[in-house]
């Protein structure tokens, strides 16, 4: 492939994900070259984006990383080489992170599988998202003091009160995210016992 100017491409998507891999894996230039069989000089004008990789080596990076090739320029923001998996990610706009962890609740957390099939399915599932979000966004730190306007904003989209809205904001995070999941739970199971006692 015919060289450029070094800087010239530094940032297009195939030398921002080859960087990114090399840091994230922590493997060396020289390394990854004896892989594919090239110098660590070659690799880090692919690094650079001064050059491109031949069609055969980026296979062989993609290969050495475990990552597609469309991955590796840009085509999909999903790393996996699984095709089913790609295409969920797109689907769904969920990271691969998020279809994997759903997955294996599917595989191996059956109830809670359910429950999460009966929230997600739920009209007022998207209040819920907001409400969290807004909390995320404006209260990841402690020292945030709930403004007036968010405090009836989440009292409104989770139907409480006042003081309940503010304590909600002022959990941190991961305890918020666990204590709303876990009264979710509580109100799906109490309602399908419910609907059991009916029948």
């Amino acid at each position: 492939m015919p060289k450029v100017r070094k800087g010239d491409h530094y940032n297009s998507p195939f030398a921002q994900n080859l960087r990114a891999l090399i840091d994230e894996k922590g493997t060396k230039q020289k390394e990854l070259g004896d892989a594919i069989g090239v110098s660590r000089q070659t690799i880090s004008l692919y690094a650079d984006g001064s050059t491109q990789p031949s069609p055969d080596k980026l296979s062989l990076i993609a290969d050495y990383y475990n990552v597609s090739a469309d991955y590796l320029l840009g085509r999909v923001g999903v790393k996996t080489m699984d095709v089913e998996l790609q295409q969920v990610c797109e689907y769904t706009g969920l990271s691969e992170g998020a279809v994997k962890s759903l997955r294996n609740i599917c595989l191996y957390y059956s109830k809670e599988a359910s429950c999460l099939s009966v929230m997600i399915e739920d009209s007022n599932f998207i209040d819920l998202l907001r409400a969290i979000q807004i909390h995320v966004s404006k209260f990841g730190s402690e020292e945030a003091e709930p403004q007036s306007e968010d405090i009836a904003n989440i009292a409104t989209a989770l139907d409480c009160t006042w003081d309940n809205a503010r304590r909600f904001l002022k959990t941190s995070s991961r305890s918020l995210v666990n204590t709303i999941f876990a009264a979710i739970i509580k109100e799906i199971e109490k309602s399908q016992r419910q609907k059991k006692q009916d029948h």
